[in-house]
């Protein structure tokens, strides 16, 4: 079996890159792969659990990993070279840049970059960053058929489509959907995420469903975001969790998954969410969310930044409990078809073994 490592700039946040970056890791593992971990930062925490055998190695270099290179590169040819490493994963164009300079295809080592974002509204020089990671790389993974569109046609004999699978249900537990809670996940200072806009729907659609509440769960400062609920008059009903280690426990107490963003190269939450057997209410946004969410049967989609709308939608599913348990049973039905991690670990396979 071949000798697998992923680069990426730290394991240390709770994010949706550091979380399927492991799972991937413990996947592959347990096909019999020898799998490692090298990181940027000096810092060798992992916040999601890796498996015994699976070692962190770090390059000691903090701060923007761009400011580094050509010390990482050097550190890390000396890492591929000293372990013989078959395979390298670079999780993020920053990192495919660092490789790029170490050549690994000399040493035998085949390049994969993995891109967790779309391209798609970067402006020209952003992106060129992009192509010339695809140039150096034997292949570049995406998560969505758009965001592959957002590349030259000339790049389609390097380029494989391979979405987010989840492994955080592996006893297949699925909500009763019938507290009243509804559910949303993400960084809280990430912009794009808009869990103000989302308080902003909230103030509506609490005036219509009493005792309902609102969980937030994600890491960062929340104190702008309080500050928001309490303006609206709605902090009574709104919880902010923060960092949350066990998202099982919060899956299984919701009954609706929502999800504000303004953009989404994928969302690894609406599957994480489907796979308990949650309804999910997302706006129509770019990209992700349309090649997930299947629209009236298993959660609905909602006009990009149609506030109204989405207020209407969530009111309806609160209010409807045998239409939510009708799409909780097709979430579940959908996940298992497409989203499972036997299903998407194989099309890793198929790019290790070509």
């Amino acid at each position: 079996m071949s000798k697998i490592l992923f680069f990426i700039p730290s394991l240390f946040n709770s994010a949706g890159t550091e979380r399927i970056s492991t799972s991937l890791a413990n996947a592959l593992q347990k096909k019999g792969y020898d799998v490692d971990f090298v990181v940027h930062s000096s810092s060798r925490e992992s916040f999601y659990k890796l498996n015994s055998g699976i070692t962190i190695y770090s390059l000691f270099l903090n701060g923007n990993i761009n400011n580094h290179k050509i010390k990482a590169a050097i550190r890390l040819r000396s890492l591929i070279k000293s372990h013989k490493y078959d395979i390298i994963i670079n999780v993020g164009v920053a990192c495919a840049n660092v490789t790029m300079l170490v050549m690994p295809q000399m040493l035998g080592c085949k390049v994969i970059s993995w891109e967790h974002f779309s391209i798609k509204g970067l402006n020209f020089k952003r992106r060129l960053k992009h192509y010339i990671s695809v140039l150096f790389s034997n292949y570049t993974v995406v998560l969505t058929k758009a965001d592959r569109s957002a590349y030259p046609k000339i790049f389609d004999y390097k380029m494989a489509v391979i979405p987010n699978f989840t492994d955080i249900n592996p006893l297949q537990k699925v909500s009763s959907l019938s507290n009243k809670v509804v559910l949303a996940c993400g960084r809280l200072e990430e912009e794009v995420k808009r869990f103000n806009l989302l308080l902003r729907i909230w103030s509506r659609v609490h005036t219509k469903m009493p005792g309902w509440i609102l969980r937030i769960v994600g890491d960062g400062d929340s104190s702008l975001l309080k500050n928001e609920a309490e303006e609206l008059k709605i902090n009574d009903s709104v919880q902010f969790v923060g960092r949350c280690s066990d998202m099982s426990v919060e899956y299984l107490n919701s009954s609706l998954f929502v999800l504000t963003s303004k953009y989404e190269s994928f969302s690894l939450v609406i599957i994480e969410a489907k796979s308990f057997g949650i309804p999910v209410i997302s706006f129509d946004c770019p990209f992700g969310p349309r090649e997930i969410v299947q629209n009236g049967m298993d959660g609905l989609l909602i006009e990009n930044d149609n506030t109204s709308a989405f207020s209407e939608a969530m009111i309806r599913l609160m209010k409807d409990e045998e239409l939510r348990q009708n799409m909780g049973r097709s979430a579940v039905l959908d996940y298992l078809d497409r989203w499972n991690v036997h299903k998407i670990i194989d099309k890793w396979l198929v790019i290790f073994n070509s």
